[in-house]
């Protein structure tokens, strides 16, 4: 496997992210969403400072971010972990590398 590297993600790094999201969608199996939030709306979904991606090639190819589950107060303190990657085949070695942080 190449090597990949974990980041903070950017704001550049959206439109990227919005295109794993799809095809997480279309594989009926990463997301219970159905369509592609906007990108207001994903951004408004989750944390700032707890979004990552994975890069190979220069080339955004996995995102992980931090969300929380419901804005009511008795659930403040869970969060949901969300995670999708491309190539499902790598997505063990991202989420290892995804959990030093």
């Amino acid at each position: 496997m190449d090597k990949l590297i974990i980041r903070k993600m950017e704001t550049s790094d959206l439109n990227e992210v919005l295109k794993i999201y799809k095809g997480g969608i279309e594989t009926g199996m990463a997301t219970f969403e159905t369509i592609v939030p906007s990108s207001q709306v994903w951004d408004e979904r989750h944390h700032v400072t707890l979004r990552f991606v994975a890069e190979e090639h220069n080339r955004v190819v996995g995102w992980i971010a931090i969300s929380p589950v419901s804005t009511r107060t008795v659930y403040l303190e869970l969060e949901k972990l969300v995670f999708i990657y491309r190539v499902i085949v790598k997505g063990r070695a991202l989420l290892q590398s995804f959990s030093k942080y």
